[in-house]
Parts: C-alpha cells; sequence; structure tokens
C-alpha cells in the first residue's frame, strides 16, 4: 500500500480593526496542498468503532457556496477526517487572553454538534507552532498520529501570525489507497494579541469565537469561498456562525468512509 505524507499549508485569517465598539472585519489568506518528504508513519491502529461517532446535521434547504481543500483521486468527494474516530486535540494556552477563556471549547462542541466529528482534548501542551509541524511525532506523542495542536501564539513565534493574520489552520493527509485520502492531524494557530484587542470590542468574544470557527472548518477540510455571506469567505465582516454553504460543506465533510486501520 502506498503511503503519502501531505499537509496542508495553513489557511490566514486576518483582521483588522474599525473605532472601538465597530464591527471587526477579517480577510483570510490562501490553503495550499504540500507534499511532505516524510515517509513515515505510526503503526495502524484499528478504529474505535465500525460506525460514525455522531450524526451530522442536515446540510440546509437553500443555497450557500462552499470549498473543499482538497478532493479525492478522480472524485469530486472532499478528503475529510474519519468519522469513525475521534480527533485527538491538545491545547498550548501560552498567550491566550483571560477574556477568551473558553471560547476553543465552544467552538468544538458546537462544530462537532454540527459535523458529528467528536473532538477529544487530551489536556495541555508546551509544544509551540511551526510552520512544517510533524503528523508524526513518536518522541512526544508515542506511536500514534499526533494530536491536533491548538496553539495560541503571536508573531514573535511564529511569524505568519503577523501582519494581523488572526489565525491559521490547516491539517496533514496520508493516501492510504489509489483513489482514497484521509486527514490524520492538523493545526489550528490562534494570535494570542489579536484575539485580546477584539475582546475589547462590542461582541468581542464572539468575533474570537468566529476565528476560531473559520480556522476549525480548514482543519476539517473547508476552503475559501468568495461568498461574504459564508464564515469560510476571506472577507468576513459581522459573522459570528456558519452560512449555508458552510453548513453544506461540513455535512459532505462529515460523511467520509470508516477505516479498518489509520
Amino acid at each position: 500500500m502506498v503511503i503519502v505524507l501531505m499537509v496542508s499549508l495553513m489557511g490566514g485569517y486576518l483582521w483588522w480593526e474599525t473605532s472601538r465598539g465597530a464591527e471587526v472585519t477579517w480577510r483570510g489568506g490562501l490553503i495550499q496542498d504540500q507534499v511532505v518528504d516524510n515517509q513515515s508513519r505510526p503503526t495502524p491502529a484499528p478504529a474505535t468503532s465500525d460506525i460514525p461517532l455522531g450524526i451530522p446535521d442536515p446540510p440546509p434547504t437553500t443555497g450557500g457556496k462552499y470549498q473543499f481543500i482538497a478532493t479525492q483521486p478522480n472524485s469530486a468527494a472532499p478528503v475529510t477526517y474519519d468519522p469513525c474516530r475521534p480527533i485527538n486535540m491538545v491545547i498550548n494556552e501560552r498567550t491566550m487572553p483571560s477574556a477568551a477563556t473558553g471560547v476553543v471549547e465552544e467552538a468544538l462542541n458546537e462544530l462537532s454538534g454540527i459535523s458529528g466529528f467528536r473532538f477529544n482534548i487530551e489536556g495541555y501542551t508546551d509544544e509551540g507552532p511551526s510552520k512544517n509541524r510533524k503528523p508524526f511525532q513518536p518522541e512526544r506523542y508515542g506511536d500514534r498520529w499526533a494530536p491536533v495542536l491548538i496553539a495560541w501564539s503571536d508573531a514573535d513565534e511564529h511569524g505568519e501570525l503577523g501582519e494581523n493574520v488572526a489565525g491559521l489552520g490547516g491539517s496533514a493527509r496520508i493516501q492510504v489507497s489509489r483513489s482514497h485520502h484521509v486527514y490524520v492531524s492538523g493545526i489550528v494557530y490562534l494570535d494570542g494579541d489579536d484575539a485580546a484587542r477584539m475582546v475589547t470590542h462590542d461582541n468581542g468574544r464572539a468575533y474570537v469565537k468566529a476565528v476560531v470557527l473559520h480556522e476549525l472548518g480548514h482543519l476539517i477540510g473547508l476552503g475559501h469561498v468568495d461568498d461574504p455571506g459564508e464564515l469560510m469567505n476571506e472577507s468576513n465582516t459581522g459573522l459570528f456562525g456558519y452560512g449555508n454553504g458552510d453548513l453544506t460543506g461540513i455535512a459532505a465533510l462529515a460523511r467520509g468512509q470508516c477505516e479498518e486501520n489509520l
């Protein structure tokens, strides 16, 4: 069986603020796929269930645009996570503002309810963000895929969070057969300095949560769209939750196939 490690480059989330109390506006960056020259992987592990762990919400009946970061070879079906396994995560809270305490957990609960994906926060870590984070780190996480890293960071630690980039997100995928890829690990990086400024605005906590939801959308496989009515649009003003197109895309991502071993 051919195994190819690949990674989605991180989708940026630019933001800027108007006068205090006015709406906070942000604009996203680009997402691309990159082949990683690394053939190492953990010992394949059986799934925890032979059926999806959760049931996704039905997609909306009305419109909206969505885009996938990657699709399966010779197919329009998206690359996504295995719905029969929990998506394990660790959190680094180094720069998290106190006013944003719990916002990541709230966003994960919301996305879990929509998608049926089960997010398992294992605990906290001192692992910092990196541009090319390895999805297999046996020295830190043992013989398994590394959990998703959600890291509160800043521009000094991770340069791509400079220039008003409030968040980055993406996932690593492997090719398990000629016609099927699956995500196995990923990252969400959040700029604590930007979040600290956001929460001073009216609805500031909701703006921070929207950034987290946007980056979690990238994590599970959503790309950017050119519809201002969608949270996955590159430019967003005043959106606090997913639009109809986002929800339709999430419903498709939640219908991935279960993997016997991964």
